[in-house]
């Protein structure tokens, strides 16, 4: 049963590939793409008690949509096809104001151990006049920076003595995200977390292309990628 003021989501990790959910019998949306996770507000369509939930899926799989290695007659290197729920399945309540997303960027300064976190929110349903947002950096016990600023404004922090991300040394700060309403009350929070690092590319002397982490040449040594 879901509350006044709050909103039921319904969570897909992932349906290979093309499906429509229908909850009591209503349509309550659609998604294509076989690997991504999506998710769904069922508030409208669904009732106290039992609910009847059915995905109804559609996979070519050696059509014209994405399949990586999915065949219909496996063999060699070609794999078993696969369709329908193959991820998690889950129901979750929130805030009819909540949040949607997490946009986070971070950027290393030319001087040492300085670096820049910057956190965008996006937000889900009607905006509420007063309402704010507050975003604090945490690295263990210690506060870093914590800001509270308009909705539509954009966390922007610099870190002195920053932690830098690589596979040597994977520190990662935790983030936290609140939702405020014009009397200062919790309206929605997520934990989150950011590595702080930086990846570009450079040329060698022998004018190859490398990428670079942190500034620093790395060697890119990937794991094989099927395509699934």
């Amino acid at each position: 049963e879901v509350s006044q003021g709050e909103r039921l989501k319904l969570n897909f990790e992932a349906v290979d590939y093309r499906c429509e959910v229908f909850v009591n019998g209503t349509s309550v949306g659609k998604h294509v793409g076989g690997s991504n996770p999506f998710w769904l507000d069922i508030t409208d369509a669904a009732k106290s008690g039992e609910n009847q939930l059915v995905v109804r899926v559609e996979d070519e799989t050696e059509g014209s949509q994405i399949r990586g290695k999915q065949v219909i007659h496996a063999h060699g290197i070609w794999y078993t096809q696969v369709s329908g729920i193959w991820q998690t399945v889950w129901l979750e309540s929130v805030a009819d104001r909540h949040i949607d997303d997490l946009k986070i960027h971070t950027t290393i300064a030319d001087a040492p151990g300085q670096a820049k976190v910057t956190v965008k929110v996006d937000l889900a349903g009607a905006p509420v006049a007063g309402e704010k947002v507050r975003i604090s950096l945490v690295d263990g016990d210690k506060l870093v920076a914590s800001k509270t600023f308009n909705t539509d404004g954009v966390f922007i922090t610099d870190v002195s003595q920053a932690k830098l991300w690589s596979p040597d040394s994977p520190h990662l700060y935790d983030l936290s995200v609140v939702v405020l309403d014009e009397s200062g009350q919790k309206v929605d929070e997520v934990q989150s977390y950011v590595g702080i690092r930086e990846v570009g590319r450079t040329v060698d002397k022998d004018g190859h292309h490398r990428f670079t982490l942190n500034g620093k040449t790395v060697f890119h040594l990937g794991p094989l990628d099927q395509g699934w």
